[in-house]
């Protein structure tokens, strides 16, 4: 895991953003997140294809075409079940793999002083549905 050093600091003061190789695990850390959004995708398919909104639940289909198939076929954007946005009032906290990943080390990151760039990130809560 590489951490930030000044030249990164100096960048994102620059640039408003800044790009550290190797400083997310992609099993550990994206990989949770990308099945969490899979189950979204599960859920919002069968709900549709209940519904008889869908014809086919596109299973057998990569995430980004399941997902457009879905939103042709259905004729709508269901953009809802994928936002993790937090509300501005009557927050719940929930346990889903987003926010396991944005806590699960970046407080002992933050503490060690390794991470200061994410403690300017909007905390946002998944998918809600």
């Amino acid at each position: 895991m590489s951490s930030i050093s000044q030249e990164h600091l100096s960048l994102y003061a620059s640039d408003g953003y800044v790009i550290v190789e190797g400083f997310l695990d992609v099993g550990e850390d994206i990989q949770p997140v990308m099945d969490e959004y899979a189950h979204v995708l599960d859920r919002l398919a069968n709900q549709l294809y209940c519904d008889h909104k869908i014809a086919d639940l596109y299973d057998n289909l990569p995430f980004g075409e399941r997902l457009t198939k879905v939103y042709a076929e259905s004729g709508a954007v269901h953009s809802q079940y994928f936002d993790f946005s937090l509300p501005q009032n009557g927050v719940e906290l929930h346990d889903p793999a987003v926010w396991e990943q944005m806590w699960r080390d970046s407080r002992d990151r933050l503490a060690k002083g390794e991470n200061p760039v994410f403690n300017r990130w909007n905390v946002t809560d998944p998918v809600c549905a």
